[in-house]
């Protein structure tokens, strides 16, 4: 008999039966966060709504190949529009909250200038706001049940386009085995580019972004696997982590310097009065510069240990 999507499938299971228990596990917890009757737009909420939704589109990026083409294509545009409008609405939270704190620790004199920015990030995040709510009052969670669900059944094997039968015989183990040194790779294609070059802001956007279905599939591992692809795990977190800091450190340095540049152009006596920005920008930098050289201290910490060879190993 085949295992419910709700029940965890066995260690040695197919590839097949884990995808559709993990498909429908992420699910609830995505459908699950669009009910809830908390403030949606709530930053830990936005935060929790746009994780969730990354890990089950990245499920369906990774395996797109096992789904009716046209069908999970469709399914990954909705997520992925949902995650870019929530990771706007976070950017904004994010700079809002920086300014705020930092407007708390000036002197009268100062708080004006940098209360003009306030107003001005706080109107983009109103209006990011504003669009994400409108986007959620129309997303139906039981239509998107509906879509996944009429997905995952094509996982079973009597569905019409299923594959040959060696192909619903791929067991979990030896999927993962596969995938996970193959998303390493993608990750790590960044590395020289992203450390020799810190400016280079697309490239470093690539690599997180590459790096998060290799967070997510290993997640995913973490069932069947040991402690040594916990501790792999540990270390590709904490990594991401201190790229999404930065990123957020980016996004705030691009805001404040924007707006440094239009007021001054508009009327260079500006510069005067504009001390303040000028040393919050600076300190942001600094900032990112700490943490950039952090992060290039556990690329090069990776090599030295072989840490592709340690993670290969800790799925073996």
């Amino acid at each position: 008999m085949r295992s419910s999507p709700h029940e965890t499938p066995s260690p040695d299971g197919t590839l097949n039966a884990w995808l559709a228990y993990v498909i429908q596990s992420k699910l609830d917890v995505l459908v699950a966060l669009l009910k809830e009757k908390n403030d949606p737009l709530a930053m830990e909420h936005v935060h929790k709504l746009r994780v969730n939704a990354r890990r089950l589109e990245a499920v369906f990026r990774v395996f797109e190949a096992r789904f009716p083409r046209n069908k999970v294509r469709m399914l990954r545009e909705e997520l992925r529009a949902m995650i870019g409008l929530l990771g706007y609405v976070r950017e904004n939270d994010v700079v809002l909250d920086m300014l705020e704190h930092r407007a708390r620790t000036l002197r009268a004199q100062d708080k004006f200038i940098l209360s003009v920015l306030l107003a001005r990030v706080s109107r983009r995040q109103k209006k990011g706001s504003r669009r994400l709510r409108t986007y959620l009052k129309t997303m139906r969670p039981q239509e998107l049940k509906h879509q996944v669900r009429e997905m995952t059944s094509t996982l079973s094997g009597n569905a019409a386009h299923s594959r040959s039968r060696s192909t619903l015989r791929i067991l979990f183990r030896d999927a993962m085995r596969e995938v996970i040194p193959r998303l390493f790779g993608e990750f790590m294609r960044f590395e020289e580019r992203v450390r020799d070059h810190p400016n280079r802001l697309e490239e470093f956007h690539d690599m997180r972004v590459a790096g998060k279905p290799l967070r997510y599939m290993m997640e995913i591992v973490l069932p069947v696997s040991g402690t040594k692809v916990k501790k792999c795990l540990r270390d590709i977190v904490a990594f991401l982590t201190e790229m999404g800091t930065i990123h957020d450190h980016d996004v705030a340095i691009d805001t404040i310097a924007d707006y440094l540049e239009e007021i001054t152009s508009y009327d260079p006596a500006m510069k005067k009065g504009s001390g303040v920005l000028y040393r919050l920008l600076e300190e942001q930098r600094r900032r990112r510069e700490v943490l950039f050289r952090k992060l290039c201290g556990t690329l090069e910490r990776w090599d030295r240990e072989n840490f592709r060879s340690a993670l290969i190993q800790s799925i073996a």
